[in-house]
């Protein structure tokens, strides 16, 4: 029987996958391949797996992909572990190094330099979504013409970073705090709307 029957579907959302997950899944080198399989998904940018649980939980930017998208790429992804015969009891040999590699890198990971690097990874990994959901939403159609006026392109860049950079920074308070909370963080929210309306004031001002 396919390793896929077993996984169960707990919750669904916008933006949210949880599954319960079969015990050959949940062994520290096949829980870390699979983790970073997942990552690779556009628009996944949290795979968090429970082993002791069996627990598995997947984040995504529902601007950039949908809940149908990412199951499909994520049983193509445990087909082609599958196969690979990583699930098996008798890997093999491919499967093997496979798997004593990732234990490496499972004890590299659960040092405090792995998790820091980890974090970092994420915030990128974040960072770059971000930069993918704005550039849909331009479309490219006010891209600035450099050599006619690398000043104004150079601030312009200069602005749109430091506005992702911004979002970045603080995402998980705004997510946790300051929208269940928005008359507690009204001095903070003013201040978001004014820098945005700089921001858009600087990018729609006629020359």
């Amino acid at each position: 029987m396919s390793i896929q029957k077993e996984i169960i579907l707990r919750y669904r959302s916008a933006g949210h996958l949880r599954f319960a997950l079969p015990a050959a899944l949940c062994s520290a080198a096949v829980a870390l391949l699979i983790e970073r399989e997942l990552h690779g998904i556009e628009g996944v940018y949290r795979v968090s797996l429970y082993r002791r649980q069996g627990k598995l939980s997947i984040r995504f930017f529902d601007t950039v992909t949908d809940v149908s998208e990412v199951a499909k790429q994520m049983q193509h992804i445990l087909r082609k572990l599958e196969k690979e015969g990583v699930f098996e009891v008798g890997e093999a040999p491919q499967s093997k190094q496979h798997l004593k590699k990732a234990a490496i890198t499972q004890k590299l990971r659960n040092s405090r330099l792995g998790t820091w690097a980890q974090e970092k990874y994420q915030e990128g990994k974040e960072t770059v979504t971000a930069l993918k959901i704005l550039a849909k939403k331009t479309g490219g159609k006010d891209a600035p013409a450099f050599l006619q006026n690398p000043e104004r392109t150079a601030m312009e860049f200069a602005n749109d970073i430091l506005v992702l950079y911004l979002i970045k920074t603080h995402w998980q308070r705004i997510m946790t705090q300051w929208l269940p909370s928005p008359w507690r963080h009204r001095y903070e929210w003013l201040a978001v709307v004014y820098m945005t309306y700089l921001w858009v004031h600087w990018r729609h001002k006629k020359d």
